[in-house]
C-alpha cells in the first residue's frame, strides 16, 4: 500500500516515483473506467491529470482540485463568476423561448382535426422517475405514464434516485404532448451504467414486444459496442418490420472521443447538442464517416423537472438532453400524421407516409426536412417549427415530398 501524502524532506526523484504510481494504479484506471461507461452528462473537461511535482501539495489535494465539480451530467461550479452566471442565466432565458416554441408547434399540431387510433408510444431508458416530483402532480401528465419496468432493483413503483430520467421524461412530455410514456429504470446513476448493458438490452425486448413502443431513446452510451445491445436492436427491427425508431446521445467529449455507442449504430439516430441559436456545442463529437449528416437540436442549459426534494426546475446540460427532445419532435410528428385525413385519391399516399415515418430511413428524411444548415458542414439543426406558419395543405406536402424517395 501507498501513501498519498509527500514529506517536505523527499527529493523530487522521490516525489516524481510516487506521482507515477498514483496515476498508473488509480488515476488512470479511474479515467479508463469513466470514459468506457457513462451517461453524456457525467463528463466535464477537468480530468484528473498526472501530478505536478513542481507544486507542494498532496496526493489528494490534487485530486480534489481535478475532480468533478458537483457530481454527474453537469451539474454546474458553485464558484462562478458574475460574468459566467451572467452567460448562464442568459442561455437558460433563451433556451425556455425555444422549448416555449416548440411547445406552440405541439398544441397546434396537436388539435389538428382528425383521429388517430392509436397514440404514439415512447420507451424512455434511464435511470427511472420519480413521480412526487410536482411536474407529475398535473393530472395529465401523471396520466400519460403508462408503463414501469425496473431492471435495477425489481420495484413495482417508479423511482429516480438520480433526476437524469426524471428531467428528460418532462422534456419529452412537455413538446410530445399526445405521446404516451413508457420508462424502463436500466441504472441508478452513471457509476451502475458499467454493468448495465444487459438491463438495457432486455429493455430494448420489452419496450419492443410488450409495449410496442414507437420510439426508444437512450441519452447515456458507451465507447465500445455492447453486442447484447446490438442484438436487441436489431430483433426489435425485425419483430416490427423495422418500424420502431432509435435514438441515442452522440457524446460529450468534443473530439477527444469518436461517437459513442449506440449513437454510431446503424440502425440509430445519433443526436448531438446546440445552443438556442443553433450553433453545434464544442462538446460535440467529430462526425463519423459513414454519416452523411449529422442532426442537432437543443442541449444548452435547458430546464426541466428533477426529483421531489428539489425546488423548481433543473437545468441540464449536454448531448442525452438533445436526444430526449429530437425524440419527442419525431413523437410530435408521428402523432400528427397519424391525425391527418385527405380525400380518397390521396388516401393511398397517406398511408405509405405514415408507414414510412415510422422507419429509419424515413424519419432521417423528414428531420433532414424540417432541419437548417449551420457553419459546420454537414451538420444540420432540427427546426420543426418551420411547420408553425404553413397552412395544412403545406404541412401535408412539405411531409410527403421529405419521404416520397425513401
Amino acid at each position: 500500500m501507498f501513501t498519498f501524502y509527500g514529506e517536505a524532506e523527499e527529493t523530487q526523484q522521490g516525489l516524481r516515483q510516487r506521482r507515477d504510481v498514483l496515476y498508473k494504479k488509480v488515476v488512470s484506471r479511474l479515467k479508463d473506467l469513466l470514459e468506457g461507461t457513462k451517461w453524456m452528462e457525467q463528463l466535464t473537461n477537468n480530468w484528473i491529470d498526472p501530478l505536478n511535482t513542481s507544486i507542494k501539495k498532496s496526493a489528494v489535494q490534487q485530486i480534489k482540485q481535478h475532480s468533478f465539480n458537483d457530481g454527474l451530467w453537469g451539474q454546474q461550479d458553485n464558484k462562478k463568476t458574475k460574468k459566467t452566471r451572467a452567460k448562464d442565466d442568459n442561455d437558460e432565458k433563451e433556451a425556455m423561448k425555444w422549448l416555449s416554441r416548440m411547445q406552440k408547434l405541439s398544441g397546434i399540431l396537436s388539435a389538428t382535426p382528425g383521429h388517430s387510433t392509436r397514440r404514439v408510444r415512447i420507451a424512455i431508458l434511464d435511470t427511472g422517475c420519480d413521480d412526487d416530483s410536482p411536474f407529475f402532480h398535473l393530472p395529465s401528465n401523471i396520466s400519460r405514464l403508462k408503463g414501469w419496468k425496473d431492471y435495477v432493483d425489481g420495484s413495482e413503483e417508479r423511482v429516480d434516485k438520480h433526476g437524469h430520467g426524471t428531467h428528460l421524461i418532462s422534456l419529452i412530455m412537455d413538446i410530445a404532448t399526445d405521446a404516451d410514456v413508457y420508462i424502463a429504470r436500466v441504472a441508478e446513476d452513471a457509476t451502475g451504467l458499467s454493468t448495465a448493458s444487459e438491463n438495457v438490452a432486455k429493455a430494448i425486448d420489452w419496450a419492443s414486444k410488450e409495449w410496442k413502443a414507437n420510439i426508444i431513446t437512450m441519452s447515456f452510451g458507451y465507447t465500445e459496442e455492447q453486442q447484447c445491445i446490438s442484438n436487441a436492436i436489431l430483433n426489435a427491427l425485425n419483430d416490427s418490420h423495422g418500424s420502431i425508431l432509435f435514438f441515442a446521445a452522440a457524446s460529450n467529449s468534443g473530439s477527444n472521443q469518436v461517437e459513442m455507442f449506440p449513437a454510431r449504430h446503424a440502425s440509430v439516430i445519433s443526436i448531438r447538442a446546440t445552443n438556442a441559436d443553433g450553433q453545434y456545442e464544442s462538446f460535440n463529437p467529430p462526425r463519423s464517416d459513414n454519416d452523411t449528416v449529422t442532426f442537432g437540436t437543443l442541449g444548452l442549459k435547458v430546464p426541466g423537472a428533477w426529483l421531489s426534494d428539489h425546488i423548481g426546475k433543473k437545468c441540464q446540460t449536454g448531448t442525452s438532453v438533445a436526444t430526449a427532445i429530437a425524440a419527442a419532435t419525431a413523437a410530435l410528428l408521428i402523432g400528427y400524421i397519424n391525425r391527418i385525413e385527405v380525400g380518397a385519391s390521396s388516401d393511398f399516399i397517406l398511408q405509405n407516409v405514415k408507414r414510412k415515418i415510422n422507419t429509419h430511413r424515413g424519419m432521417l428524411a423528414l428531420l433532414k426536412a424540417l432541419s437548417t444548415g449551420t457553419l459546420n458542414q454537414h451538420s444540420l439543426y432540427l427546426t420543426a417549427w418551420q411547420l408553425l406558419d404553413k397552412s395544412e395543405d403545406e404541412r401535408w406536402i412539405k411531409i410527403a415530398g421529405a419521404v416520397a424517395d425513401v
